[in-house]
């Protein structure tokens, strides 16, 4: 069944935004990533209803243009009631994942353009004593609609818990990437999450109509 290499194709894209920075240089190709995969992800689910048209022989290739309601119609039609079940759990996943906030990103992204997003900067202060600070300022990205200057959301501070020596030894900045919408994780937290249900959903089909 194709269904598997397309979660892989959805998978390495994944693993490619994981590695890319997420800092100011690196924002085109972080989202260019970004595009790619959401288009992969949100594919699976279309693959996996022609992998099952083929499997259950409805009478349509994969030249030919279907949604589940041609699946449904010929299903019935030929009283194929395996396929009916299919269609029909099909459905609820395509439910479930329409819920989730990057089903609404990956059409944005194909059919509008890129969708608004902020950096989160974290700046780690290591002390001799092993003590830390972090500090994490919001900025909007270049792809936030409007934006043409830093943010005025001030930083917000967390202490170390205990005395900080004069001179820290190291310290070290990460950025990180976030829906203006959606600012409470990071990207590649949402996607991991996306991607971890539709391997579910795969995984499902595959055990119960089989492969």
């Amino acid at each position: 069944m194709q269904v598997k290499e397309k979660l892989n194709e959805a998978h390495y894209f994944l693993d490619l935004l994981k590695s890319t920075p997420q800092d100011n240089t690196h924002e085109k190709e972080f989202m260019y990533i970004l595009s790619a995969y959401l288009n992969s992800w949100a594919s699976v689910l279309d693959v996996l209803l022609y992998d099952y048209l083929e499997k259950f022989s409805l009478g349509f290739s994969r030249n030919d243009r279907i949604t589940e309601r041609e699946f449904e119609v010929a299903a019935r039609a030929l009283k194929n009631t395996q396929a009916l079940s299919f269609v029909q759990w099909w459905k609820q996943q395509l439910g479930v994942l329409s819920k989730d906030p990057l089903w609404t990103k990956r059409n944005l992204i194909v059919h509008r353009g890129y969708p608004p997003t902020m950096h989160v900067y974290a700046i780690y202060i290591a002390e001799s004593i092993a003590v830390s600070s972090t500090i994490s300022i919001y900025g909007p990205s270049s792809y936030t609609a409007g934006s043409s200057g830093p943010s005025a959301i001030p930083p917000a501070t967390t202490p170390g818990s205990a005395t900080a020596q004069p001179t820290p030894q190291t310290a070290r900045t990460t950025a990180e990437i976030r829906f203006a919408d959606l600012p409470d994780r990071s990207v590649i937290d949402y996607c991991q999450r996306a991607y971890d249900e539709m391997e579910k959903i795969v995984c499902s089909a595959l055990a119960q109509f089989g492969s």
